[in-house]
């Protein structure tokens, strides 16, 4: 198997289940964790190899509530306690030439109190 670096990297929230404040303004791009920043116009080189890690959720006030970073936006998504089912894309170029979006699945559980977890990280399957 041959792998590659996936330059101009992104990656947008697409949908969020429930719905929750602030989803009408959804696609929008999911930030890059501070332990791997992107470039000054956001995107991320993935380089071979490399694991490269996104904010999907953070924690804040003692995990007393959650925030989905938007990065376009610049408002957070407040949600209670439960369990979220997300869709994100992730695109960019991989040797100069586009890589069609790759479309994935997870559940963000937030317990109160406890922890945030992303679980069931499935790809989904684009349609003909």
């Amino acid at each position: 198997m041959v792998c590659y670096a996936i330059e101009k990297c992104k990656s947008q929230l697409l949908s969020i289940t429930p719905s929750i404040n602030n989803t009408n303004n959804l696609p929008s791009e999911l930030n890059w964790s501070a332990n791997n920043p992107p470039d000054e116009n956001g995107f991320q080189l993935i380089v071979r190899g490399k694991i490269v890690s996104l904010d999907v959720v953070r924690s804040f006030q003692n995990y007393e509530a959650g925030s989905i970073t938007l990065r376009n936006e610049g408002a957070m998504m407040v949600f209670s306690p439960g369990t979220y089912s997300i869709v994100f894309n992730i695109e960019g170029f991989i040797n100069s030439n586009f890589m069609l979006g790759q479309r994935y699945s997870a559940n963000i559980i937030l317990e109160k109190g406890h922890d945030i977890r992303l679980e069931n990280i499935k790809h989904v399957p684009q349609r003909a």
